[in-house]
């Protein structure tokens, strides 16, 4: 292990149990929820790095790494969701956004998802690589 690992499973663990401590202090809250879905997606990028940076072989670093490109991409989505939210104690309005945009932002940052894990392939990333030589 070395320190860039140790950094992704500190970062790991610090996140998961503030989003624990936020989750459990209101479970019924809203914006307790949508925060623990941003901690649990930086939770799960953080082991995803550790995972990728601990690898073995080019397939396993390149599986773990997809499965990290593919949370950051839905990350967007939902730090838009906690902003629409947070802020509810103090504008009581809710026109920020509509339920129907947060929708379409999902979907559009699954649809990305999805066609960067169609797209990129092994093959592709070999190439660029003999590409620099």
């Amino acid at each position: 292990m070395n320190i860039a690992t140790n950094i992704s499973v500190i970062a790991g663990v610090v996140t998961t149990c503030v989003g624990i401590y936020v989750l459990l202090s209101n479970p019924r809250r809203e914006t307790n929820r949508v925060f623990a879905m941003i901690a649990a997606n930086f939770a799960l990028y953080s082991f995803s790095e550790f995972m990728t940076r601990s690898s073995v072989t080019v397939d396993q670093a390149f599986f773990w790494g997809r499965i990290g490109f593919t949370i950051a991409i839905l990350l967007g989505a939902i730090a838009v969701h906690f902003s629409e939210v947070f802020p509810r104690k103090y504008y009581k309005q809710r026109n920020l956004f509509h339920s129907k945009w947060l929708m379409f932002l999902y979907l559009t940052g699954i649809g990305v998802a999805v066609v960067f894990n169609l797209v990129v392939t092994e093959n592709s990333v070999i190439m660029s690589e003999n590409d620099r030589d």
